[in-house]
């Protein structure tokens, strides 16, 4: 409906008072009206015209609405939104701003009221053009044409009106964009009492003449349509004389579209809409969507309102308003003022803090009129920033939610959120460090300026100067956000590349200075990397040449395999940056024939795996006199945690006990190195593999002194149940999004706060980032000192704005959402399509929504401790190839995880040992893969050899068996695997969405219908179903609720496919090699994948593996038999169609079987014993390395899927991923990667041909 007239208008007694010429109604409301109702509607004496002295308001408000002032903050709607910001009992639809207002959302009703009114004029629900003109007497018509013309100005009277009546004289902050900010300048020089801050979006001070010239047209579109009958048409429900039957429908839409033109931007619609006529459609996609938005507009909104508005906004200047509507304003002009000289007269009246934000790309009101009201601020000496953001949607960029949560929430919410004291000490600290006249212990929060309390050293000895508005200013700031009573939780994961890494990397660079290892001309500093570090260290390096007279250079090397990674090919596309693919022997050339330019900075693309390209790296930086970047072992990279300790001591000042993980042991280390020693540092070991690791500081052997950590040699360990339900905690309690780690600091913070009720502790969460129930990440209105500190724009925003989203269910039933791309699936290959896909967005700049829908109940398959990742010496040479890259991108994920302050992906690479009896399928294989496929390091070993080549490990095979080794062979945690593609994901922007799917094909048969278990619906072009073992149940289902209109979900493949329940089990390491003897040599075991023939010892041919689990001390073998691999319809039925008499007597077979031949496996003692399930399928075609499309309808609609992996999920499920992305981007897949359409006769042959049958 256009019109919604108030339910009740409240008859109040009012006594007249005069501010600023405004008369206020200073009567207390009735109860009802503020302290029960969300949605309310207040009669203010307001006047606007001889005939009009009285308006209504309509309000809406979320939060106490007992709060006090400073706790109470008030929304100006837009030109074309009211009230209704946000749902409420009284109104439970979406609003317009719903994702950032609510409990610990970016306005926080846990800590603030918050309170949206209609504005006058406006069409939802207060007085407008709809309302009855009491001057029609009993015909009650509208007021239509005839409302008296109002300003901005105006609308800032009633919103003032309304604060006085419902008991806000001085609100905390005043918030507003595009009419919305207009009006929020006016109220803050009309009524400088009422408000403390307040935030102007996309505003002006005065209407720009271009901007009033494309209302104009617009105005004319409406006026000139036949309909518009001089503003005298049907308006709903009030039937006016000599009325048409429809109102200017036309015009309005016309309207519309223009606006919608500068609502966004140029390139916006040229990236997002296809150029050209589409072949079955005879508009373009752009006039489509025009024609949706404008149907859509015109289906909500009046003519005559928008006339009003448009009107209004081309009438305001603040200057003009000041001079009308305050007392004495006129009279105070000096001679001869200027329109200019008058605007910043009326601005001077202002003495609230302000933020001013704009939009580069804005075509309505560019950032030159944000400009102006900054400089007419900063004119008077008033406290403004200026905020610009880079983004295509232009002058509706706030409204996108996820634009808006990106790139504006962060910035408003602290600037909203900020202690008064902090804008100073902040403002005067920064001018200091310029000055280089600094206490280092009056840092506070900006120490991501440098490196905490030694930045005074630093600054004084630095042989340049420092670019404190460019890079650095990027460093740390991480929100503290409050919990729970006496409890803080540390946000370190905003950043996709890692904060702290960040702060590390700086706090490295700028000390081989200080210490004279690097000069600022003629050194050269290199840095390995698969891309985020150069990344930063390239942008550090930048701002610093900027800046000084520096001839450094940086050579980034990066394994030539990631070249088209998205980091990399942004580095190598940047300007200023040189690429070399040659590897280092091209770039030396280059250097030597005087090619490099001053602070040159170079990408050497070197050939081999990453850590080949370390070594290699490591050789030249020696040979050439270069120095070395060492991210994990430089000892002045600890500086960095110098900066989260002095920020948390600036956030919580009466802090006592800060608590983190024990990974590398970095963060514990250099916590306790830079706190006061009043305040505990706490930590605790975990069990290997589960939490955090002994054995990972041990790896990184980083300075961590234990005995010095509170808590730490207690003896008591992490319990994985624990961390899972604490980490359940802060994201169902708090909105928090982080990982195990975050989970196990949180419970240990809860117990010290049992044990101290008084204590005030700040856990860190290394991974953590706050989430909002409509799907967002990034820190919400929770933060504890945090700041604002430069009106530079921020060049680096395309790094820090991918964060991830995650949907919250609610019982409510919503309309389906469209999305570009949905995955099913929380494993490998569903986790890494999600990465693939987002990356690649990213790379375009696109605006796709990609979800990734889990159940983080049932980890599958992926569960596994450890799985393996080899190359395929036993397949085709392509698939050989294949596995390099695939073992490559494996490396990659878990140099990523390392920044992620998890687990890592790859605990050991202990190599591959292959066993085989003569003339067995595996012997066969090998044997050929020995002769034919060139791998100088694929060596053929006799039995003999095998405990020299791997001490520690005592074999006892036949002295005819065929051996192999290799010393690539990764051991992968696949659960850390999908935690390290999901978290990258999410920095991508991918939504994440907890809950079990089901799949069919929409009503109108062109699209796929995604419901999760809690009734919500998504609606997708593009589906990939990557639930392992369950894929096939999930389309079966399917059918089984609808075989007509899910005929096309029918994927024949299917009926090939079967499930075995593979037994497994674990012993421990008669040895120690993860933590080996003094001298005793050990290493941990070589992944070991044999098929064996030994009559007498077994009475089937065995094929078997043995795979390294925590580091070496525990193994996990598997055995495939006749008992060991039952073949099993659902997954489901793992436990059910396999008795207890089966697992004992497969568990017989065993310890006979490795206890025999293996006698470095303490096979008396079984750690445990269990099933897992891998689906295969009997068709030729179909392998690991193997992806099935199907298509649904005729617009292009379609699912992925997988019929059959192999048990090579974990192996191959980066590139699984990377290849569905590839294909659904219509790219390229990588040679030996198959992507079949589904329904091929082919697909159904179990003919192997050349093929060998690999049972193992």
């Amino acid at each position: 409906a256009l019109f919604s007239p108030p339910a009740r208008h409240f008859s109040v007694a009012t006594t007249a008072t005069t501010n600023d010429n405004l008369r206020y109604s200073t009567a207390a409301p009735m109860e009802s009206s503020v302290k029960m109702s969300h949605v309310n509607v207040e009669r203010l004496s307001v006047p606007l015209s001889e005939n009009l002295t009285e308006i209504d308001v309509t309000w809406e408000q979320w939060g106490d609405p007992n709060a006090p002032d400073n706790k109470t903050i008030v929304i100006f709607p837009s030109f074309s939104h009211g009230s209704h910001a946000k749902s409420n009992p009284d109104n439970p639809s979406k609003g317009w701003w719903e994702f950032m207002i609510g409990p610990g959302e970016y306005l926080d009703t846990n800590k603030f009221r918050v309170i949206c009114p209609s504005f006058v004029g406006s069409p939802y629900g207060s007085t407008s053009p709809l309302s009855v003109n009491p001057e029609s007497g009993s015909l009650k018509h509208p007021y239509g044409p005839n409302f008296p013309q109002i300003t901005p100005a105006d609308m800032a009277r009633g919103h003032a009106a309304l604060l006085n009546k419902i008991g806000v004289s001085k609100a905390h902050a005043v918030i507003g964009g595009s009419l919305g900010g207009m009006q929020v300048i006016a109220f803050m020089s009309l009524f400088p009492d009422m408000v403390d801050r307040a935030c102007v979006i996309s505003g002006t001070a005065r209407t720009s003449p271009f901007s009033s010239a494309l209302r104009l047209v617009q105005r004319k579109a409406i006026e000139g349509d036949s309909n518009y009958f001089n503003g005298y048409y049907n308006a709903p429900g009030m039937k006016m004389e000599n009325a048409t039957d429809v109102g200017p429908v036309d015009g309005l839409k016309a309207a519309r579209m223009m606006g919608m033109m500068w609502y966004r931007s140029r390139e916006e619609f040229d990236r997002r809409f296809e150029w050209g006529l589409p072949e079955d459609s005879p508009k373009t996609e752009v006039q489509s969507y025009l024609d949706y938005q404008a149907q859509k507009f015109s289906n909500n909104f009046d003519a005559n309102c928008y006339l009003l508005l448009s009107r209004a906004m081309d009438q305001f200047d603040l200057g003009c308003s000041a001079k009308k509507l305050i007392p004495g304003f006129k009279e105070a002009a000096p001679p001869g003022e200027t329109k200019e000289e008058r605007l910043y007269r009326a601005l001077d009246r202002v003495k609230a803090r302000v933020q001013v934000i704009g939009v580069v790309q804005d075509a309505l009101i560019p950032m030159s009129e944000q400009q102006e009201v900054y400089d007419g601020l900063k004119k008077s000496n008033k406290d403004v920033d200026l905020v610009t953001i880079d983004d295509e949607h232009g002058h509706d960029a706030m409204f996108n939610e996820k634009v808006c949560l990106e790139k504006f929430a962060p910035t408003i919410s602290s600037f909203l959120y900020a202690e008064p004291k902090i804008f100073t000490s902040a403002k005067e600290i920064k001018e200091d460090v310029k000055r280089k006249n600094i206490n280092p212990n009056q840092l506070g929060s900006f120490t991501r300026t440098i490196m905490g309390a030694e930045a005074a050293k630093i600054i004084d000895n630095l042989p340049f100067h420092l670019p404190y508005d460019d890079w650095l200013r990027h460093v740390g700031n991480t929100p503290l956000v409050q919990v729970d009573d006496g409890m803080h939780a540390k946000l370190e994961g905003f950043n996709p590349g890692g904060s702290i890494k960040d702060r590390a990397l700086t706090s490295i660079f700028l000390n081989k200075f200080i210490t004279g290892e690097l000069k600022p001309n003629g050194s050269t500093l290199c840095l390995v990397t698969s891309g985020w570090a150069g990344l930063s260290l390239a942008r550090l390096h930048q701002s610093i040449a900027n800046s000084n007279t520096f001839d450094c250079n940086l050579c980034i090397v990066i394994p030539l395999a990631y070249r088209e990674k998205a980091i990399p090919a942004k580095l190598a596309q940047t300007d200023g940056i040189t690429s070399y693919y040659g590897g280092f022997d091209e770039y030396l050339q280059a250097k030597e024939a005087g090619k490099l330019g001053e602070a040159d900075i170079s990408i050497v693309f070197e050939q081999g795996t990453f850590l080949e390209s370390l070594q290699l790296a490591t050789k030249v930086v020696k040979r050439e006199k270069w120095v070395l970047v060492d991210q994990h072992h430089d000892i002045s990279g600890m500086n960095a945690h110098a900066s989260t300790a002095l920020e948390l001591m600036c956030q919580l000042p009466d802090i006592t006990d800060v608590v983190c993980a024990t990974g590398t042991g970095a963060t514990a280390a250099g916590l306790r190195n830079y706190l006061p020693s009043s305040i505990n540092v706490h930590s605790r070991p975990a069990v290997s593999g589960t939490v955090d690791g002994l054995t990972d500081v041990n790896r990184y052997n980083n300075f961590c002194d234990a005995a010095s950590l509170s808590g730490y040699n207690c003896g008591e360990f992490y319990q994985t149940e624990d961390a899972l339900t604490f980490q359940e905690k802060l994201l169902n309690s708090h909105n928090i999004k982080a990982g195990h780690s975050s989970g196990a600091c949180y419970w240990l913070a809860n117990q010290i706060r049992e044990q101290d009720p008084d204590a005030k502790i700040a856990f860190v969460c290394a991974d953590g980032m706050e989430t909002g129930s409509g799907g967002s990440s990034e820190s919400h209105g929770r933060y504890a000192g945090m700041r604002n500190f430069s009106s530079t724009p921020d060049k680096m925003t395309w790094r820090s704005t991918g964060f991830s989203r995650r949907s919250f269910s609610t019982s409510a039933r919503r309309d389906a959402r469209m999305l570009d791309h949905v995955v099913v699936g929380g494993g490998p290959v569903g986790t890494a399509t999600a990465w693939q896909l987002g990356e690649r967005n990213a790379e375009a700049e696109g605006d796709e929504n990609i979800m990734l829908i889990h159940d983080p109940k049932n980890a599958g398959a992926h569960e596994d401790w450890s799985r393996l990742a080899r190359l395929s010496f036993d397949g085709p040479p392509e698939e050989l190839e294949l596995s390099r890259h695939a073992v490559e991108l494996l490396q990659t994920v878990d140099e990523v995880r390392s920044y992620q302050s998890g687990a890592p992906v790859v605990p050991v690479s202990p190599g591959m040992l292959f066993l085989a009896s003569p003339g067995t399928p595996m012997a066969k294989a090998c044997a050929h893969a020995e002769a034919n496929y060139g791998d100088a390091e694929f060596i053929r070993r006799d039995p003999s050899e095998l405990e020299e080549l791997y001490p520690g490990n005592e074999f006892n095979l036949p002295a005819d068996t065929l051996c192999w080794s290799h010393p690539i062979g990764l051991c992968v945690s696949p659960i850390e695997l999908c935690s390290a593609q999901l978290k990258t994901a999410e920095a991508y922007g991918v939504e994440i969405k907890e809950g079990i799917a089901k799949v069919d094909v929409s009503d109108d048969g062109h699209l796929v219908k995604v419901t999760t278990n809690d009734g919500e619906e998504f609606l997708t072009k593009k589906c990939y179903v990557f639930a392992g073992a369950q894929n096939g149940e999930i389309f079966e289902d399917s059918l089984r609720r609808d075989p007509e209109k899910n005929s096309e979900l029918n994927i024949p493949e299917f009926d090939n496919t079967y499930i075995t329940a593979i037994s497994t089990v674990r012993y421990g390491h008669v040895n120690h090699p993860a933590t080996p003897k003094p001298d005793s040599g050990h290493v941990v075991t070589p992944i070991t994948l044999g098929q064996l023939e030994i009559p007498g010892l077994i009475d089937f041919q065995a094929n078997f593996s043995i795979v390294a689990e925590e580091y070496g001390d525990v193994l996990k073998t598997r055995l495939s038999g006749s008992i060991g691999s039952e073949v099993i319809p659902y997954v489901r039925d793992k436990a059910k169609n396999i008795t207890a008499e089966d697992d004992e007597k497969m568990a017989g077979i065993y310890q006979n079987f490795f206890g025999e031949l293996f006698p470095f496996l303490n096979t008396a003692k079984p750690l445990d014993f269990n099933r897992c399930v891998t689906y295969r399928n009997h068709g030729a075609a179909f392998s690991g390395t193997s992806l099935l499309e199907k298509g649904v309808g005729s617009h292009g609609a379609s699912v992925m899927t997988t019929v059959g992996c192999f048990g090579v999920g974990v192996k191959f499920g980066p590139a699984l991923g990377e290849a569905a992305a590839a294909h659904a981007n219509k790219a390229e897949v990588r040679t030996g990667m198959d992507v079949f359409q589904s329904g091929g006769e082919e697909l159904m042959s179990s003919d192997l041909g050349e093929k060998i049958e690999r049972a193992w």
